[in-house]
């Protein structure tokens, strides 16, 4: 029996009823439904209108006549697209959901096509969370500005890590970073078919030059000239050669020369830098480049005539408390945060952006704020650099410095309101208004006079729904989704309905969990903190989502225990009995807490992976608080009886990544399941053995599961499942086929890696949390309000119902018998392709 805030719940909430001839469960026609956040409000900006952010965008494309069209690709959540830009809350949609690797490292206009409807899209792994991504697939193309995408077919790019693209017609350039194994993966590769295959143009080999005129090295960008569609440039660099340096090429990318040797601007690329960034600029050869080393700005230079010569520029830079010293990038994170872009009209001008602001006394690794120039915490960095003006005085913010105006501004104002967008920038566009465009690991902005400071930055983030989440929990007393994101803090949803989050911690989120009933059956304790288990929170709600109290958990060692050393983020796990204990995991070992991690007991010495989804840890189950269950680096780990009991493990597993999740069968004592990236292991005897039931997982037809992420246990009315998160979906096997028989579990999820699962048995739902969209919501008895189902295959008839409205496409495709739509009755026959959305009035719910 569901509880009755969840059946109220249903009255109000947009969750999917997918009704059809057959059994939801023997059709597997379940629909996911999105939670968003979108946004994510409350977040890491300053002086923007209710702080909204996203996450990671790692492209930008703007329309060159429309302001109000603009493209994103997201480091790990596909291609999104708005129609209206400009307006105070855009609209975007998600364009690439249904292809299987959502990882865009670069996005290209092709300046050939005058209807401005033809990009490319690059795939590559830029994530700040690892760099952990979706498959290296190669480039992807639509000609109708989205509504449709298309992978090419070229094998030579599959497995390779792309940062740049250039489309011209049939003919395009990619820039390939790696994987580094030798020569023949790096560097530029050609198509003159339309993609259906690419030529490897750079070198074969360690010095010298190919027939192309390229040597062996990273090609860290790709640079186009936005007044010649020909001439393109690219760094071949980072391999230490003599031939390192910048080359160009005008003939569409078919042979190159080195430009600027022996200049300041080829010296440095010589001394392998770790990042180099090219634009080319209006004006006519008009070129500025950018490199870093040990993760900072390193250098930044200027050409005026294509090349030839090269000065080097000031690097932007301000002076805080005791004399100390900071450049663009005070994190550290030259890669991947750092962003280059030449003024459109004052071709002497190029605007750089990088990680964060510096506190104030950062030189004593304190966070006292305002700094030097205004800024009030760790928000956006970004500088306009104007080669006419004297050295050591060409450089100046385009944040903050707002009046009255802090000295270190030189008495120029940057904004009118001490505005900065998102820290972490990415990359940086000019929209057809002459507004600057940018992008961060907090979503997109625009400054709207960088070149003079009368403007500001504002959001245009609107209902962007891309965000790292790399862990999830579902409270099921208030119905209310948490999250801990990736340089986005914690953050939960406002309302059951809602797709609007608001942040709870800021930073990098850690990890989240859930403890229903504490301290009374009619409250929850959720946990929260920020990276290396800052600002560790305790924040008890009611079913109304009320916040009664927040605290600090102290974390007091006891029973001889050191202090616990956290991890970037620490593994928590609820006891599933008794949820007053927990399970902490350290860097310097395993911890128990009998009193909500008050105080703390070191029961081993052993560490937990963390760098995954989740937690890999299991902890209790209805009858018995006792078991526990954690994977580390190589083994899976328990503890049987009490504590106090010994903990014995068992090696499982070779691959870096460790054991990724630990489930237990809640009806039972002996039974576990453990995952790594490529296997799924089960034990009967309580650890004693394990054997693995990856069954057909990776080879059944229609099976694309990419790594195994995580791992949950559905003990349901329509039967016990074991449930995998995997980087392209999430994939169910039944106990009646011994959990070694997978099918993918629902459509429309998005093909972003899902990093956590949560199973809610109350309300009989399951959460998913994606590196890149966002959470989601499978309900396996519900009738919605709303259904939306888009960017998929149905393979079968079917009758969708809801209550309030039904909505197809664009991206979907009808196969088979087709689709019919109650109330009204509209048939969509077989062959059918939705290329716009399509809706139906309101039906019936059963």
């Amino acid at each position: 029996m569901k509880n009755t805030a969840r059946n109220h719940h249903r009255i109000v909430v947009a969750i999917l009823c997918f009704a059809a001839a057959f059994s939801v469960e023997a059709q597997g026609q379940l629909v996911w439904e999105a939670k968003g956040p979108a946004p994510l409000l409350l977040g890491s900006v300053e002086n923007i209108s209710a702080g909204p952010v996203a996450g990671a965008l790692e492209a930008v494309v703007a329309h060159p006549t429309n302001p109000d069209i603009l493209w994103v690709g997201s480091v790990n959540g596909g291609v999104f697209r708005t129609l209206d830009a400009t307006a105070s809350i855009p609209i975007w949609t998600a364009q690439t959901d249904h292809l299987r690797s959502l990882s865009i490292a670069a996005l290209e206009l092709d300046p050939t096509d005058g209807s401005h409807q033809t990009l490319v899209a690059g795939i590559g792994h830029t994530s700040a969370y690892g760099g952990i991504g979706g498959a290296l697939e190669g480039v992807m193309r639509t000609t109708d500005g989205g509504v449709s995408w298309t992978l090419l077919p070229s094998a030579n790019l599959v497995g390779l890590d792309l940062r740049g693209v250039a489309p011209r017609g049939s003919t395009l350039v990619a820039a390939v970073r790696g994987p580094f194994s030798s020569c023949s993966s790096l560097g530029i590769f050609r198509s003159t078919d339309s993609g259906s295959t690419f030529i490897r143009l750079s070198h074969n080999l360690f010095g010298g030059l190919s027939a192309a005129g390229l040597p062996c090295g990273f090609a860290f960008d790709l640079a186009q000239d936005p007044t010649l569609s020909t001439r393109l440039y690219v760094p071949s660099t980072g391999l230490g050669l003599a031939e390192d340096g910048l080359y160009r090429s005008s003939d569409t990318g078919a042979t190159w020369t080195q430009v600027g040797a022996g200049s300041v601007m080829d010296m440095a690329l010589e001394a392998t830098p770790a990042v180099v960034q090219v634009v080319a600029g209006r004006g006519g050869g008009n070129l500025f480049v950018a490199t870093c080393a040990s993760g900072r700005l390193s250098g930044l230079f200027h050409s005026p005539d294509g090349g030839t010569n090269w000065s080097s520029l000031d690097l932007p830079q301000t002076t805080e408390l005791f004399g100390a010293v900071y450049g663009v990038h005070p994190g550290g994170q030259c890669n991947p945060h750092l962003s280059l872009v030449a003024d459109p009209l004052d071709h002497s001008v190029v605007y750089v952006g990088g990680d964060r602001q510096p506190a104030a006394n950062e030189a004593l690794q304190g966070n006292a704020f305002p700094n030097s120039i205004g800024a009030s915490g760790f928000v956006g960095r970004l500088f306009r650099v104007d080669a006419d003006l004297a050295p050591g005085s060409q450089a100046r913010p385009i944040t903050h410095c707002a009046p009255p105006l802090p000295a270190a501004c030189g008495g120029q104002a940057s904004t009118a309101s001490d505005s900065a967008p998102h820290a972490d920038s990415r990359e940086m566009v000019f929209d057809a208004n002459g507004d600057l465009i940018e992008v961060d690991d907090g979503g997109v902005y625009r400054h709207t006079d960088p070149l003079g400071g009368a403007g500001d930055w504002q959001s245009v983030v609107g209902n962007l729904a891309a965000i790292e989440q790399h862990d999830s929990a579902y409270d099921s007393l208030s119905n209310i989704i948490i999250s801990g994101n990736q340089d986005n803090g914690s953050g939960e949803q406002l309302l059951p309905a809602s797709s609007v989050w608001a942040t709870v911690r800021g930073g990098d989120g850690g990890d989240v969990v859930v403890a229903p009933g504490d301290p009374l059956a009619s409250q929850s304790t959720r946990y929260a903190s920020a990276q290396n288990l800052q600002s560790l929170t305790r924040r008890i709600y009611d079913a109304a989502n009320v916040l009664v109290t927040a605290m600090e958990p102290t974390l007091t060692p006891i029973g001889g225990s050191p202090a616990i050393a956290p991890q970037f983020k620490t593994p928590l796990a609820v006891n599933a009995l008794d949820p007053t204990r927990l399970i902490a995991g350290g860097a310097n070992g395993v911890y128990e807490s009998l009193t909500r991690l008050d105080t703390i007991n070191r029961i081993s010495t052993a560490r937990i992976t963390s760098f995954t989804g989740g937690s890999p840890i299991a902890y209790g189950r209805p009858g018995n608080a006792e078991l526990l269950y954690f994977g580390t680096a190589t083994q899976v780990c328990q503890r049987i009886g009490a504590p106090g009991a010994a903990v014995s493990c068992t090696t499982l597993t070779a691959d870096f990544r460790g054991i990724t999740a630990v489930v237990l069968d809640p009806d039972s004592d002996t039974v576990a399941f453990a995952v790594d990236v490529a296997n799924v292991f089960r034990t009967n005897n309580a650890g004693s053995t394990w054997s693995a039931v990856t069954g057909d997982l990776f080879t059944a037809p229609g099976n694309n599961a990419g790594n195994i992420n995580f791992a949950e246990y559905v003990n349901g009315p329509g039967g016990d499942l074991l449930v995998v998160g995997t980087d392209t979906g999430v994939y169910a096997a039944s106990e009646g086929a011994g959990f070694s028989t997978w099918t993918p579990l629902g459509i429309s999820l998005p093909n972003a890696p899902v990093y956590e699962l949560d199973y809610d048995p109350a309300d009989d739902v399951l959460l998913a949390g994606t590196l890149g969209r966002g959470a989601w919501l499978l309900d396996f008895g519900g009738c919605p309000a709303n259904a939306v189902i888009a960017n998929t295959t149905l393979s079968a008839a079917a009758t969708f119902t809801a209550s309030n409205s039904i909505t197809l496409g664009p991206g979907l495709e009808i196969d088979g018998a087709g689709v019919h739509m109650v109330s009204p009755a509209t048939a969509l026959g077989p062959g059918t392709a939705v290329t716009n959305t399509f809706s139906a009035t309101p039906g019936t719910c059963p």
